[in-house]
């Protein structure tokens, strides 16, 4: 029972997103690089994680292939030899089958994209105080749900940006002030 609700569900927001104009093919290619980032930061140690420029799991005529791009050899080297270690992990901790795992160095402006990276933290602490929504906001949020047939998907689209929109501008107010000064 409760798998048919979920895949209900998940029908019902892809209809949803496409409704609203969303590309849920490249969605569905998104999510799935997102869950091949997740596994090779869990597999692979700490330091060569933050020296992967990118990673990619694909299918191919014999099977599953794992593609790792790094900026420098000396990591190359590393995860060659560790090439069957990982593997294993692979099919142990995610059930993924991998067949061929290709070790590249980047080339270029790839070799500085770090999708690992940990963000910056912000030099500052203080909070900010959610602001009320202005009318053409509300009217422009409305007019945005106005697409969305399922009262129950719209009305919590509604409290989601309407609770974004409200952090947003009390951000907006504290910047202002800030630049006032």
């Amino acid at each position: 029972m409760r798998r048919m609700q979920s895949v209900s569900l998940s029908r019902e927001m892809e209809r949803a997103l496409v409704e609203l104009g969303a590309d849920v093919d490249r969605m569905r290619i998104e999510r799935r690089a997102a869950q091949v980032r997740a596994m090779w930061a869990d597999i692979v140690d700490e330091p060569i994680v933050r020296h992967t420029n990118a990673v990619y799991i694909k299918r191919t005529d014999a099977g599953k292939e794992l593609i790792a791009y790094v900026d420098e050899s000396m990591y190359a080297a590393e995860l060659n030899a560790r090439r069957e270690l990982i593997k294993l992990q692979f099919l142990r901790r995610y059930g993924e089958e991998i067949g061929t795992f290709k070790i590249l160095i980047s080339r270029g402006r790839y070799k500085h994209n770090y999708p690992f990276a940990r963000p910056k933290e912000a030099d500052y602490d203080e909070a900010c105080t959610p602001q009320p929504l202005q009318d053409d906001q509300r009217a422009a949020l409305s007019a945005a749900l106005d697409k969305v047939d399922n009262p129950v998907l719209r009305k919590s689209l509604e409290r989601a940006a309407s609770a974004d929109m409200a952090w947003k501008n009390g951000a907006k107010v504290k910047n202002d002030v800030k630049s006032q000064e």
